[in-house]
């Protein structure tokens, strides 16, 4: 088998983008959270792999979530626990949503609410707003409440 330098070239190429490709995968903040937050029916609960322990599910999920990937990351988790999320809020950097209506329609649970704040990774008015509002509900949870804490970034 005799293969050309412009061959092999174009192998190497196409070798390195699919494990690019295969690297991204691995760190998609949606993925991650869908690997590590299983859902499972009779009865309803969730089940967290690396805890090795199931949350009973009834109507008693919250959600926060902090960061660029925090949208992506509370809409996958509010998609697996659905019917059984109270509310969510996800705190992300300004021109998030923006980005991300370029690749198409954004779907948005009904019970999760987005708020752009901290532009350039300030702290504004905007994200002291969104804190207070992460306050205002987490505060008074019950001891039966799931809070699910979800946080991108360094």
């Amino acid at each position: 088998l005799h293969v050309t330098p412009s061959v092999f070239q174009k192998c190497k190429k196409e070798i390195a983008l699919e494990l690019f490709k295969a690297a991204c995968e691995c760190v998609n903040p949606e993925i991650l959270v869908a690997e590590n937050l299983i859902y499972k029916k009779n009865p309803d609960r969730i089940f967290i792999p690396s805890r090795h322990e199931h949350y009973v599910l009834n109507n008693n999920v919250y959600i926060v979530g902090f960061g660029k990937a925090a949208f992506g990351m509370c809409q996958k988790a509010a998609e697996i626990v659905d019917e059984h999320l109270v509310r969510g809020i996800a705190s992300v950097p300004v021109g998030t949503m923006e980005q991300r209506l370029k690749s198409g329609p954004v779907k948005v649970h009904p019970r999760l609410e987005v708020y752009e704040g901290a532009k350039d990774n300030i702290p504004d008015e905007s994200a002291l707003r969104t804190s207070k509002r992460i306050l205002n509900m987490v505060m008074p949870l019950k001891e039966d409440a799931i809070l699910l804490v979800l946080i991108s970034g360094n």
